[in-house]
């Protein structure tokens, strides 16, 4: 934690989670047309007690959404192996709709893994208490959102599916009737 010139700034994890708070706060800026300097220099002054300059907010957020990269690559399409980085889920939230790291979990069409181990019900209290206020509101419904798409995916899977069977009892209905027809004849 070092902010002499030519010094290298250490992250410790309560920075961080700030920078996360920070990051989310500031959503709605860095998805806008203007440059974010100024945003990365009001982060940096509100994390001036941890000291890392605005060139060192800009590339720990660099360096973390290409972290993320690789984690997401590591999980793969279908939910694979989660991820054990500790800072994964708060990360994916953060990303959820982004230019630089577009996630959306409707592209698969591998919905084996949701909601079978409790994942893909609710935000966890400790995602949902880190998402306080307006913005973690919008979170929320953006995931009830996914949610509803996700349910009725679902739904109309189910419905295909009940179809198919039916339609597959009468196929076999039918060959049996034209076998058993066929047998009586022989006889």
């Amino acid at each position: 934690m070092s902010t002499q010139k030519g010094s290298r700034f250490v992250w410790s994890n309560e920075a961080v989670l700030t920078l996360f708070d920070l990051w989310q706060d500031n959503m709605d800026g860095f998805r806008g047309v203007r440059k974010n300097t100024h945003i990365y220099k009001e982060m940096a002054n509100s994390l001036k007690e941890f000291g890392p300059s605005h060139v060192e907010v800009k590339q720990k957020m660099e360096n973390i959404k290409k972290k993320y990269r690789v984690e997401l690559a590591k999980v793969g399409p279908s939910g694979g192996t989660p991820s054990t980085w500790e800072y994964f889920e708060r990360v994916a939230i953060l990303m959820q709709g982004s230019r630089a790291v577009d996630v959306h979990p409707t592209d698969s069409t591998d919905f084996s893994s949701f909601g079978s181990d409790g994942q893909g019900d609710e935000m966890d209290e400790t995602t949902a208490a880190n998402f306080d206020g307006p913005s973690g509101s919008q979170a929320k419904r953006r995931k009830t959102s996914k949610d509803d798409e996700f349910l009725q995916i679902e739904k109309r899977k189910l419905e295909v599916m009940e179809e198919i069977a039916k339609e597959s009892a009468d196929f076999h209905r039918k060959v049996l009737g034209l076998l058993q027809t066929r047998a009586s004849d022989e006889d």
